[in-house]
């Protein structure tokens, strides 16, 4: 089931306090719809007169995005055929659609359509812990989305990031003209390890996300709000590190340094 949540004090310019009204929850999983895998929706867009989201699913081991449509935001109805599905996947988690200019690094709203930008489907998937990704044309109209004649669908398709992310999502940041990816950084220690240290992953370091010029991948790189959190910069110069030899840098207190030869 599916549910929102509304800010509890507007004054507050984090929004950190929310509420879940009464008339929750929003969304159930419809008939025929594994109820078990039935989650993450996408942020919703507007077209055609009405809202639009996408959720994650899976029948048996096929992979399956549910398209959802609302004219107020609060009573939805499912799509008569799947809004993509592909076979031999698992669970398709944390489902991820949005619009990518063809040119230029600027991110656009989730509802913009038109010649000048593709679409991006992303998925997290169950039984591999990666996310995955294909580039392709959206058509509002039909509510239909089409891959690309490049882009493989599942395991072997292209991975978001290759190393250990998972459960990502995006957002646009209309102040900026910018759209920001989220994602989980599950670290690889054991349960027992999790429990007695009492936190289980980290967040990802937030990254701006935009087409390549090819039209062929995706690029990310940190947002500059990053570069805030740098100071007091220390330098070390004209030292030879031989092999084995420890070498003290005076002035930081962290673990790792950067070598930026």
């Amino acid at each position: 089931m599916q549910n929102y949540a509304i800010p509890s004090d507007l004054t507050d310019p984090y929004i950190r306090r929310w509420s879940k009204p009464d008339d929750n929850p929003l969304i159930y999983p419809s008939k025929g719809v594994n109820a078990s895998a039935f989650r993450d929706p996408t942020t919703a867009w507007f077209s055609g007169g009405h809202w639009k989201t996408v959720i994650g699913s899976r029948h048996h081991n096929r992979g399956i995005v549910y398209l959802y449509r609302s004219k107020d935001f609060k009573y939805w109805v499912k799509a008569k055929h799947p809004f993509h599905t592909v076979p031999r996947t698992g669970n398709f988690e944390c489902p991820d659609f949005f619009p990518v200019l063809k040119e230029g690094k600027n991110g656009v709203d989730a509802s913009v359509v038109g010649e000048n930008v593709k679409h991006v489907l992303k998925v997290s998937l169950d039984e591999t812990r990666y996310d995955y990704y294909t580039i392709g044309t959206y058509n509002p109209d039909k509510d239909k989305y089409t891959p690309d004649s490049r882009f493989v669908d599942g395991w072997d398709g292209l991975r978001l990031d290759y190393g250990n992310f998972y459960a990502s999502k995006t957002f646009f940041d209309s102040a900026k003209n910018r759209r920001i990816l989220w994602g989980w950084a599950n670290e690889s220690d054991s349960r027992a390890d999790d429990t007695n240290k009492g936190w289980a992953g980290v967040e990802a370091i937030p990254r701006t996300i935009w087409l390549d010029s090819s039209g062929k991948q995706l690029i990310h790189w940190p947002i500059e709000e990053i570069e805030t959190l740098r100071v007091n910069k220390v330098e070390l110069q004209k030292v030879e590190l031989k092999q084995g030899e420890h070498v003290e840098v005076k002035g930081i207190t962290a673990a790792q340094i950067c070598d930026s030869d």
